[in-house]
């Protein structure tokens, strides 16, 4: 009785001192992003924190990225950021509890097929699975 105790004990601590990161709003499933297009899109999140967690338990930075899933778990973009560095409005660090709950990125991946957002360090709080297909490319897209 007194291990089981001290594992409850355990869990609480660990969940009261774990770094909580904001549930997806956008991309939904079943959204289709236009890619190589330069077609801007939203990422949006919830700010609104739980009962039971704190301020002080809220991601202060995170970085989006962009992924899949295989077998229904999340398989991340291990580069760092969302999409192609130096295309218009490449996002790297948020501050997912300042100022707005979104962000607009650029849609120009070469890529095609059934994606989801993350954070990076909680991809287990991933978007819905969305699709991005082949877009016309026009001058100036990534």
């Amino acid at each position: 009785m007194v291990q089981l105790k001290s594992l409850a004990l355990l869990a609480l601590s660990t969940l009261a001192s774990a770094t909580y990161y904001p549930p997806f709003l956008t991309p939904k499933a079943g959204d289709i992003w236009q890619g190589s297009n330069g077609h801007s899109y939203k990422i949006s999140w919830n700010q609104t924190l739980p009962h039971g967690v704190s301020s002080s338990q809220a991601a202060s930075s995170a970085t989006l990225v962009l992924g899949f899933l295989v077998g229904g778990s999340p398989l991340l973009n291990s580069g760092g950021g969302l999409f192609a560095a130096g295309c218009k409005n490449t996002v790297t660090t948020i501050k997912p509890f300042s100022g707005d709950n979104f962000v607009e990125v650029t849609a120009s991946v070469g890529a095609t097929g059934n994606f989801i957002v993350a954070w990076y360090q909680d991809p287990s709080g991933h978007s819905d699975e969305f699709k991005i297909v082949k877009g016309s490319v026009t001058a100036g897209a990534c």
